[in-house]
């Protein structure tokens, strides 16, 4: 349930009234006791405002409940009550840069962003309820509990539907130890879903939509989770935004380094564009252009980027808008609003592989994507020196010690690195399914293994050289 209460006023950056937040959930929320820590809410602003949420005065708040007032997401304090709990908060958007709201009578009034003490230009109150279920055995997602599949549109994504044409969100989601029977949607009252299951626990549904000519322009919530016996996924929403006709598809090419992100638009493929009206998020930082290409450069801390947690993956996103200037009555030029992002996954398998050779083990060195992965060897504890290129192989005698480190190459703020697991496999195939673990579920498993001191985003370890029992040749 919720309803709104907005500010009337013409806003000056925009030249039209201001738009709510979007926010909404599914009917039923549930979660084992055990496995909850925190759930992000809906909080989409379509005027790029700040969004802050509190939970209204007169409604009482369940015991070992929080909310981050920045974020908008419900999270414990401590161990919270089995049973239903009801929550009623408010969501108000407050101006990222300083704008005049313009009324009918004539009248005006000056809104400074750095004025937290001003009012919401728009209220939102949001009610639902969460069921906290008995505690289950094992609260990894992908096993009792549903995980999505990177291929689901990531919370907080907005999605774009015309008028008259059917729109179609897909979503997959596995549980190895449970059964997916039900996808949970809300939405339009219009919207439709069908679902299939796979092998594997998998499950897929699609939503689908027809937006009517009542629908344009807004932007319309839509909130999915997988349903099993005992519990639910995380709940994923998204913000639909109906327009009147197909998006223009222009070509854009985005490439993601361990510390920013370039994007480049073609010209060619948006004609009626201009480049001169152009801007980041951030209107202080400013794009380049060449005869063929719009470009855009920026690092994931500046430019107005910003972070979200979605699921498996760290994503940064920004978008490059076109604006209007204030004395601008009227404009011949392409609306533009393109939206990119760079995706990074948590978690990475990473792997080395040795030979048996002469009684001894023979290293090869990798180097991996993502952020960007080292696995060196190093000579000896201090892990200060590292084994040269042109010294490879590295001839090690069993039960000498190896020196390895991994290190992640970012300058993104507040990464750390975990090693979950780290197994040994008597070739170079880390599937086979003979293997020896040396950390299983972040903990160490090996009796020489030695993990040393190591900074945020390097993890450096030693073991004794060992060989697998039987007739192995690696």
């Amino acid at each position: 349930m919720a309803y709104a209460d907005l500010d009337l006023g013409t806003r000056s950056d925009s030249y039209s009234l201001n738009s709510c937040p979007v926010t909404a959930t599914v009917s039923s929320l549930r979660v084992p006791q055990n496995c909850f820590s925190k759930l992000p809410l809906l909080a989409y602003d379509p005027d790029g405002d700040d969004v802050r949420c509190s939970f209204t005065t007169d409604a009482a708040v369940p015991s070992n409940f929080a909310l981050d007032k920045t974020t908008c997401t419900l999270t414990s304090t401590g161990q919270v009550g089995i049973g239903v709990h009801v929550f009623e908060m408010m969501l108000g958007d407050y101006p990222t840069t300083n704008i005049t709201l313009t009324y009918a009578d004539g009248s005006s009034v000056y809104r400074e962003a750095s004025n937290m003490n001003s009012p919401p230009l728009c209220k939102v109150m949001l009610q639902f309820s969460v069921e906290i279920l008995p505690p289950i055995p094992n609260c990894e997602a992908g096993q009792t509990l549903p995980i999505f599949f990177s291929t689901t549109p990531s919370h907080g994504d907005v999605l774009y539907a015309t008028v008259g044409q059917k729109f179609q969100l897909h979503a997959q989601a596995q549980a190895l130890l449970a059964s997916i029977f039900d996808f949970q949607v809300s939405g339009p009252q219009n919207m439709t879903k069908a679902s299939k299951d796979n092998n594997n626990g998998i499950a897929e549904v699609t939503v689908s939509w027809t937006p009517k000519q009542s629908d344009l322009y807004r932007f319309v919530p839509v909130c999915f989770t997988a349903e099993t016996n005992e519990s639910q996924s995380e709940m994923r929403c998204v913000a639909v935004m109906v327009t009147q006709a197909s998006i223009t598809q222009g070509k854009a090419t985005v490439e993601c380094s361990p510390n920013k992100m370039t994007v480049a638009l073609e010209k060619a493929s948006m004609p009626g564009i201009d480049e001169n009206y152009l801007r980041l998020r951030d209107r202080s930082c400013s794009l380049t252009f060449n005869s063929t290409h719009i470009l855009g450069s920026m690092s994931f801390s500046t430019c107005g980027t910003k972070i979200e947690d979605a699921g498996d993956f760290i994503v940064f996103k920004n978008e490059i808008v076109s604006y209007v200037l204030p004395n601008e009555l009227i404009i011949r030029r392409e609306t533009v609003k393109i939206g990119f992002s760079c995706q990074f996954p948590k978690t990475i398998h990473i792997s080395s592989y040795y030979n048996l050779h002469n009684s001894d083990y023979i290293f090869t060195e990798s180097s991996f994507s993502s952020f960007g992965y080292t696995f060196e060897i190093f000579h000896d504890s201090n892990f200060t020196s590292t084994v040269e290129a042109n010294a490879y192989p590295v001839n090690v005698q069993l039960l000498d010690k190896i020196y390895m480190g991994i290190q992640a190459q970012t300058e993104i703020p507040n990464v750390q690195l975990f090693v979950e697991s780290c197994k040994a496999t008597p070739d170079d195939n880390p599937e086979n399914p003979t293997y020896y673990d040396l950390i299983r579920n972040g903990c160490i498993m090996d009796e020489t293994f030695k993990v040393h001191t190591s900074d945020q985003i390097s993890f450096n370890f030693e073991v004794q050289v060992f060989k697998f029992t039987g007739n192995y040749d690696q």
